[in-house]
C-alpha cells in the first residue's frame, strides 16, 4: 500500500478558507507531499493526513484502499476463532457415581 503524501495516495485535506488553504498547500509543497484540498467553509477543518505524511506515520487501519477489507487484526480474530476446537467439558456424573479430583 502506498504511503500518504505520495501520487499514487495523495493527502486529503479540508480547510475552511483560502487563506488556510495556501498556507497548507505551501507546508505541504515544502514537504514534498502530494495532495488534495478541499475548501468547504461549512465542515471542520482537517488536515491529519498532512500530519501522516510528514511525521511519516502509516494510515490508520480501518482507511483500507479495497472496499471491504478486513482490518489485519480482525482477520486474523477471525480465523483464530474458526480453526479453535470448541471447549471440552467433562462428562457429568451419573446417579451413585462420585467423582474424584485429581
Amino acid at each position: 500500500m502506498a504511503r500518504i503524501g505520495t501520487e499514487k495516495r495523495p493527502a486529503v485535506l479540508r480547510v475552511q478558507t483560502e487563506r488556510r488553504a495556501q498556507e497548507v498547500a505551501n507546508i505541504c509543497g515544502s514537504n514534498g507531499i502530494h495532495f488534495i484540498i478541499g475548501l468547504e467553509p461549512d465542515k471542520p477543518e482537517d488536515v491529519s493526513d498532512m500530519d501522516r505524511a510528514r511525521c511519516g506515520l502509516p494510515s490508520p487501519p480501518w482507511r483500507s484502499p479495497r472496499s471491504g477489507a478486513m482490518i489485519p487484526a480482525r482477520a486474523a480474530a477471525a480465523r483464530s476463532s474458526r480453526s479453535a476446537a470448541p471447549p471440552r467439558y467433562p462428562r457429568a456424573p451419573e446417579k451413585g457415581e462420585t467423582r474424584v479430583r485429581t
